[in-house]
C-alpha cells in the first residue's frame, strides 16, 4: 500500500510538472503571435490642416491605380491639434502594398500640407520630407492642386476631396521595405 501511494505521487507530481510545460508553451506561443500581430505596415503623416473623419489610404497590392473600398484604412489621429495633425495608418497585418492613394476629406478647403510622412515596415523606414512628396505622390488634378511654393495641396473647388496618388518612384521604393 505504501509503494502505491509513493508511485501516486510521483504521478502526481509528474502530471502537474507536464500541465506546467504545456501552459508555458502556450504562453510562449501567445508571445510569438503577438510579435506577429506587430509586424504590420504603418504610414505615420505629419499634416498641417483640420482634423477632418474622413482621412485615410488607398492600397493595391497587385501595382495597379484600382483603388477601391475594400481596400482602405481610415486614420488614427495622435496629439491632434487644429494645426498640427499626427495622422496614423496601419494596414492589416498580411498586407504589402506597391501603391499608396492618400486622402483627405472635403473639410481642408484651405488645403494641407504634409510636413513628413514616414512609411514603416518591421525594421526598415522611409522617410518623405516637405517638398519631397512631389516626388511620390501627385494631386489627383480632377479635384486637387498643388501650390509648390507653400507646398500646401488644396481642392480645385469647394466640396473637392483633397486627394494624392503615387508616381512611379513610390512602389520602388515600397518594394525595398520588403525585402
Amino acid at each position: 500500500m505504501k509503494n502505491f501511494r509513493i508511485i501516486s505521487l510521483l504521478f502526481s507530481v509528474l502530471f502537474v510538472m507536464s500541465c506546467k510545460n504545456e501552459n508555458d508553451v502556450k504562453d510562449a506561443e501567445k508571445v510569438e503571435d503577438k510579435k506577429v500581430l506587430n509586424d504590420f505596415f504603418e504610414i505615420k503623416l505629419d499634416v498641417k490642416g483640420k482634423k477632418d473623419n474622413t482621412f485615410h489610404v488607398y492600397y493595391t497590392e497587385d501595382k495597379s491605380l484600382n483603388f477601391d473600398e475594400k481596400h482602405t484604412v481610415w486614420a488614427e489621429f495622435e496629439n491632434g491639434s487644429a494645426e498640427n495633425l499626427k495622422v496614423v495608418y496601419k494596414l492589416p497585418n498580411d498586407v504589402l502594398p506597391n501603391q499608396l492613394r492618400l486622402d483627405f476629406g472635403i473639410n481642408n478647403i484651405d488645403g494641407v500640407s504634409i510636413e513628413n510622412i514616414e512609411i514603416t515596415y518591421l525594421d526598415k523606414t522611409l522617410n518623405i520630407k516637405g517638398a519631397e512628396i512631389s516626388s511620390y505622390f501627385r494631386p489627383n488634378e480632377l479635384c486637387t492642386v498643388y501650390d509648390s511654393t507653400a507646398n500646401v495641396f488644396k481642392p480645385l473647388k469647394k466640396g473637392d476631396n483633397i486627394s494624392l496618388y503615387p508616381i512611379e518612384k513610390l512602389p520602388i521604393e515600397l518594394e525595398k521595405l520588403f525585402k
